[in-house]
């Protein structure tokens, strides 16, 4: 039998006056947060002790599997507050029910509950769709890329426009060692000589860091990060200058 794909995190260290409306502030900006169709609320839980005083802990469940993997890593470690602790983020266990567990005694639906839930599922559905990350959110693509700065420099350009074509090949083929590449674009009116390079998956992308942040090339030392959302200068088809953000290369 082939298990569910995991959707929560259990975040554990948190203010003990933190609530609800808090945590689904925090935490939708790295994807959509699940509902309890019928009740129409967040599928956030927090943990409180037999005298019914939140104990700091929570479970945070997610529409997605790829929000869980992006909310660790943006997340586990920080401050929720300025002056709070460093909060735990980590993907939630469950216990495999048995069958006669799953059964259990649920109650017939209402046609009226039924047609709640078909409505607020579409809606959940429509907004995960259109969910990609904006100002307020992140985009899970942004896991798996990179921004390389000091790849080349304006004078190299200007010598031989060219030049762009074998940036490109030499960034990809170094990258190529660490893992699978989808896209690698130049930002050729950067002065700081940006390149982005987008990976098939996060691991490639956070093992590339590693290796070639600090690396010498082309007589520069190249500062290699994670991509945050910035726009960057290129120019287009059409000869004109303008900013772009990687986002837009989907192909």
């Amino acid at each position: 039998k082939k298990s569910a794909p995991q959707t929560a995190v259990y975040v554990s260290n948190l203010p003990l006056d933190a609530d609800l409306t808090e945590l689904k502030q925090i935490f939708s900006k790295y994807g959509i947060i699940a509902e309890d169709l019928l009740a129409g609320k967040p599928k956030i839980k927090l943990y409180t002790d037999d005298d019914g005083k939140f104990k700091g802990d929570a479970l945070v469940v997610y529409l997605k599997p790829e929000s869980v993997e992006l909310s660790i890593q943006m997340l586990n470690g920080t401050k929720l507050r300025v002056n709070g602790g460093d909060i735990t983020v980590q993907k939630a266990e469950f216990k495999e029910k048995t069958d006669t567990e799953a059964k259990g005694t649920k109650r017939q639906l209402t046609e009226e509950e039924k047609q709640t839930i078909r409505k607020r599922l579409k809606a959940l559905n429509e907004k995960a769709e259109d969910w990609n990350g904006d100002d307020d959110t992140i985009n899970p693509k942004w896991l798996k890329t990179i921004v390389i700065k000091r790849a080349f420099t304006q004078e190299e350009i200007k010598e031989d426009p060219l030049v762009l074509n074998d940036i490109e090949e030499d960034m990809k083929e170094g990258c190529e060692e660490i893992g699978s590449v989808e896209k690698v674009i130049v930002f050729d009116q950067e002065e700081e000589g940006v390149v982005m390079v987008r990976f098939h998956n996060s691991d490639s992308a956070v093992k590339c860091i590693e290796k070639m942040d600090g690396r010498f090339f082309g007589g520069q030392k190249l500062a290699v990060s994670r991509y945050n959302g910035e726009h960057y200068n290129k120019t287009d088809d059409k000869g004109k200058h303008r900013k772009h953000s990687p986002d837009e290369y989907e192909n």
